[in-house]
């Protein structure tokens, strides 16, 4: 008969055998699904938001200027969501040379619009805008009137400019727009060309609607765009068209647990194939928000909203090559270092969210205070102890399946190694002592 001891005793052996089931199979089925480009970016973006934002950007929109204008080539406008409060939800400016290091460019205060200068509620779904006859950045933006009204109703259409991208005008009112969302403007041959969303329903289709105008503030009548000859999405909620030798267009399906990012292109803006999706979500984060995409470097780049488990807000980015001259994605590819860079940027992220230095030290305080107890001079109890206060500490309980185990992996290692690091301390003083 098995002693209870001796159970007790593989029971960490137990664990980290179960969490590596897990995270093998997790790996298999992620790895075998079809991916675009490196798929779900397990990494956020590093911004620094204004303080109130508390460093949850999202609705990101990138205009890539292909060479450096007023010292960046990236010029990306965002809106902090922290925890989903819309009093934050202010247009902000970030910058960048290479897409992985952003920051405020100098001279700017953000947030360039806020709510305290007008009669909103929130300012929300940025779109960035180059003017290339004035070579001037354009901030368009909704703003709420009335917080009362369902989401999506009693919206004002709003832009402000800037010719440096630091020094921004007052704000000025464009068009008042009822029931449709994230609008994405583009102005091309001398024209401001909008697309905005009308978001699909619990039993009605949505929309993509066109309308232009020679100066921002007198529109043409809203056209329906087509996807395949369909007139409507059945699923469809905040998106952005860009444009390069073709029109794109990126968007979720839904607010609250879209699963993946759709993609479509067209010719003309109005006509567009059908959507498919280019980025997957894993298992590390509750769901996907807003997208935007652009090709440059022989490449396309999406960037996208992320949500994790704990309602906190970011941006990341999956990028992949394109074949020929943007004649559309590539095909999607599963390539090892792409499984490496999920499981990579999934332990980055857990070893910033248990705060490795901190329960580092409480582990060596642990292990070292229990050392000392006769009773718990045996690895297996030292280990599995410790391993028992990280998890606490560490709050592993309040994320999905796949990051769980993650942290219990890091925490298992680190107290594995101040378990190991007590006992021979332990060893080193009663030698000490044996020799005196």
């Amino acid at each position: 008969m098995v002693s209870s001891k001796r159970v007790i005793r593989v029971i960490p052996l137990i664990l980290f055998i179960a969490i590596g089931i897990i995270l093998i199979i997790d790996g298999i089925v992620f790895y075998n699904k079809p991916q675009y480009g490196k798929g779900e970016n397990p990494e956020n973006i590093s911004l620094e938001t204004y303080f109130a934002g508390d460093n949850q950007p999202t609705h990101p929109s990138v205009y890539d200027f292909g060479k450096q204008w007023n010292g960046w080539r990236y010029w990306m406008a965002y809106s902090p969501y922290p925890n989903m409060n819309g009093e934050e939800e202010n247009p902000c400016i970030a910058v960048s040379n290479d897409l992985k290091t952003w920051e405020t460019p100098e001279g700017l205060h953000n947030p360039i619009a806020f709510n305290e200068e007008t009669s909103c509620d929130e300012l929300k779904d940025p779109h960035i805008v180059y003017n290339n006859e004035t070579d001037s950045l354009e901030m368009w933006y909704l703003g709420r009137v009335n917080g009362t009204i369902p989401s999506g109703a009693d919206l004002l259409l709003m832009r402000k400019i800037s010719p440096d991208g630091v020094n921004w005008s007052d704000y000025e009112i464009l068009d008042i727009v009822n029931g449709t969302l994230s609008p994405s403007i583009i102005f091309e041959d001398g024209v401001y060309k909008c697309w905005t969303i009308k978001p699909s329903k619990p039993g009605n289709a949505g929309q993509l609607l066109y309308y232009e105008s020679p100066n921002a503030k007198n529109w043409s009548e809203k056209t329906a765009c087509t996807f395949d000859n369909q007139p409507n999405l059945s699923h469809i909620w905040h998106g952005a068209v860009t444009s390069d030798s073709i029109y794109r267009f990126v968007y979720v399906e839904s607010s609250g647990d879209s699963n993946r990012v759709m993609y479509t292109e067209s010719s003309d803006g109005l006509t567009w194939s059908k959507p498919n999706a280019i980025v997957e979500k894993g298992t590390i984060r509750h769901h996907f928000y807003r997208p935007c995409i652009f090709a440059g470097n022989d490449s396309l780049y999406c960037i996208y909203g992320t949500v994790d488990q704990n309602n906190r807000w970011g941006i990341a980015m999956t990028s992949d090559a394109i074949n020929g001259k943007f004649e559309g994605l590539s095909n999607p590819t599963n390539k090892f270092g792409n499984f490496k860079s999920y499981y990579i940027g999934a332990l980055k992220r857990a070893l910033h969210s248990i705060a490795m230095l901190k329960l580092t030290v409480i582990a060596i305080f642990i292990s070292i205070a229990l050392g000392f107890v006769g009773v718990f001079k045996r690895l297996w109890i030292l280990w599995l102890l410790t391993w028992l206060v990280l998890i606490v500490f560490s709050k592993a309980l309040s994320l999905d399946t796949f990051m769980m185990c993650v942290v219990l992996l890091v925490t298992g290692l680190i107290s594995l190694a101040t378990a190991l690091m007590s006992l021979g301390l332990q060893d080193s003083i009663k030698r000490c002592c044996e020799r005196q």
